[in-house]
């Protein structure tokens, strides 16, 4: 009963029924389940209450629940609701992967990859995922997405495709978007494995259905450009479905499909500059992938609008053609 109830919690916290979730698993911790704190902890954390997130998951610490210890890790990674702190981050989770999760591989080899704490070694947060990939009894979902996308990318091994296919599609078990999405590309572009357009959309659509941006940008991508499935109005909604989680990818791709045809409708220049200074104020404006679509946007069409102005103003541009997106932007 303590049980399902604990799981009755975590798949309302999934849907977002916060409040109806934390009175479940309030529920459960009454019956003393000590995973329940953990729990609760984390629909905290998913509402953005750190705080609180912080307090449940170290008294779940106290009672020796070994995920907590890496929830716990992760707050101090990123600095929410504690101050930043990478060795401390190190610390729990070497105690969580000593009591047995899984998850804790991930985050000791994420900490290698980026130096976070420790000095950087690729080779060693590879060696990390592979331990943990052979000596995890259950719920290894996780370390096999990231060692698909180490030999999908050659990092700390050599590449190897076939094995990045091979982890991808043994990380879907974890129905996880993030998931999904890598094994679609896979599919898409042939990576380890025979290209298959029906299977990649399979992939893509089971992510974007749950709200996943670079899954619904791939089906947008698809039904446009492959002549085998080809549908625009199944091509823009997806890029509508893209464009409701706020990506700024997908405004990148907005303004692409705008500027393509803003020769037969000079209205669309204006929204297609909205779309390009919203990317420009961004905070991610600097990341690389998002910058290379910019670059090649850029080039694929110089004069369709003014890209100096846009550049050098680009917060005066949205204040003088969209004054109401302002607030949003």
């Amino acid at each position: 009963m303590i049980r399902n109830l604990r799981e009755l919690g975590i798949e309302l916290s999934k849907e977002g029924r916060t409040e109806d979730a934390l009175f479940i698993l309030q529920k459960a911790f009454d019956f003393d389940y000590k995973n329940a704190i953990n729990d609760i902890g984390v629909v905290y954390e998913r509402k953005g209450d750190y705080d609180r997130a912080f307090i449940c998951y170290t008294d779940a610490c106290k009672e020796n629940v070994s995920i907590a210890f890496y929830n716990l890790g992760t707050l101090y990674e990123r600095g929410l609701g504690v101050k930043q702190d990478y060795k401390m981050a190190l610390s729990l989770y070497k105690a969580s992967k000593k009591r047995g999760c899984t998850l804790a591989y991930v985050g000791l080899s994420n900490l290698y990859l980026n130096g976070l704490g420790v000095e950087k070694n690729e080779r060693k947060a590879f060696l990390i995922l592979s331990k943990g990939i052979k000596e995890g009894d259950t719920d290894t979902n996780d370390i096999a997405l990231a060692l698909g996308c180490f030999y999908e990318n050659g990092v700390g091994t050599k590449v190897n495709l076939k094995k990045a296919f091979q982890y991808y599609k043994r990380a879907i078990e974890s129905k996880t978007d993030f998931a999904y999405h890598n094994l679609g590309i896979c599919y898409l572009n042939g990576v380890g494995t025979k290209k298959d357009i029906n299977s990649a959309i399979e992939c893509f659509v089971t992510a974007a259905v749950n709200g996943y941006a670079d899954a619904c940008i791939e089906l947008h991508k698809i039904y446009k450009e492959d002549e085998a499935v080809k549908d625009i109005q199944l091509s823009n909604y997806w890029l509508d479905r893209a464009m409701q989680t706020k990506s700024i990818k997908a405004l990148i791709c907005y303004a692409e499909s705008l500027l393509q045809t803003c020769e037969k409708n000079e209205e669309n220049k204006e929204e297609a500059s909205w779309a390009i200074a919203t990317y420009l104020t961004s905070d991610e404006k600097e990341e690389t992938a998002l910058k290379n679509m910019y670059q090649e946007l850029k080039k694929k069409y110089p004069d369709e609008i003014n890209w100096e102005y846009i550049e050098g103003n680009p917060m005066s541009y949205i204040d003088k053609y969209f004054p109401e997106l302002n607030a949003v932007c």
